[in-house]
């Protein structure tokens, strides 16, 4: 309290300084009340006790000159001093998202902040990464890696997959190619006779394997094909199957192999055995697939598909090759 009348007037009560007020000098009896300079406050009525009657405002807080009470700092700001008018932005790299606080807090990995005075830090989407704490930005990962939203690095794309461009992260290889190293840009074109399977990993298209006899792959497909009927595969990675020569037939598919044409039968056009007309024959013995043996003269065969010929009969002979009787 104060009061500004001389000795000689009458003074019958002191005056009280309002809130936000105090008398700032030691002859506080006849100075007048004045504001409380900025970063100071006062609350209560009349108060002339520690610091010339204003208070210091406590960290975390600010004031205008005249204040009564001190005011949060609010979220993305900041005040780490007593007394002090205003609050300090958070710095690019720290976010502050409560009030009154008296310090800000660092963007942890895999979050960043560009601009000064935030509340938040902001996560790095997919196929970004921030490696260390206080980053102003996200960085895309390279080519041949990816991330998760919120990530501190990047992991190279798996076997199987392979790294997009312009930031897309990876992707899984297309019908028809395989990768079966990590981080890498592009995916192999499978080789002909090969076909894309799933690694030690089982992630599909990590790897090749040769296609298997019986079958075979043109390059670029998801999978081997069994060899036609009437065609055959000896050997594995074969980029085609083969035709049977005549002679030889393949009844199913998938065929290692193709077998001759049974006794009896000959083969002169693909994948077809026919039997040996009445007066030939094809023993076991004739490898020659492709034909028939004539009877010769004295013999004779009346049924197709005859493995030998007969001896005509006591009483009756044959007199030309080929015949299907003898005569009396």
């Amino acid at each position: 309290r104060y009061q500004n009348q001389s000795m000689f007037d009458q003074v019958t009560s002191c005056k009280t300084c309002a809130p936000g007020m105090a008398i700032m000098h030691e002859n506080y009896t006849t100075m007048p009340c004045e504001k409380c300079a900025p970063g100071k406050y006062q609350d209560d009525l009349g108060d002339a006790r520690l610091a010339w009657g204003c208070k210091k405002c406590s960290t975390g807080k600010g004031s205008e000159a005249g204040a009564v009470t001190c005011t949060l700092c609010a979220p993305g700001y900041f005040q780490d001093l007593e007394g002090i008018a205003s609050c300090k932005k958070c710095p690019q790299g720290y976010a502050q998202p409560g009030e009154g606080k008296p310090f800000c807090l660092p963007c942890i990995k895999g979050e960043s902040q560009g601009q000064a005075g935030q509340s938040m830090c902001v996560l790095c989407n997919a196929n970004e990464f921030a490696p260390n704490t206080k980053e102003l930005n996200c960085t895309l990962c390279p080519v041949g890696q990816s991330s998760l939203a919120g990530s501190g690095a990047c992991q190279k794309c798996t076997p199987g997959r392979y790294g997009q461009a312009d930031g897309k992260g990876c992707a899984d290889c297309p019908t028809g190619k395989y990768q079966k190293q990590e981080g890498k840009h592009s995916c192999n074109a499978i080789d002909p006779g090969w076909y894309g399977v799933n690694g030690a990993n089982q992630i599909a298209n990590s790897d090749q394997v040769q296609c298997p006899a019986g079958k075979s792959g043109e390059g670029g497909a998801a999978g081997c094909e069994r060899c036609a009927v009437g065609k055959f595969s000896d050997e594995p990675r074969m980029f085609e199957c083969k035709d049977c020569p005549n002679g030889y037939v393949a009844y199913s598919e998938g065929s290692t192999q193709c077998i001759p044409c049974s006794v009896g039968k000959f083969g002169t056009s693909h994948n077809t055995c026919t039997e040996c007309p009445e007066g030939w024959h094809r023993s076991g013995d004739h490898t020659n697939y492709t034909e028939c043996l004539i009877c010769p003269r004295g013999k004779y065969i009346e049924y197709k598909g005859a493995s030998l010929c007969l001896d005509c009969p006591a009483g009756e002979s044959q007199g030309q090759a080929g015949q299907s009787m003898c005569v009396l």
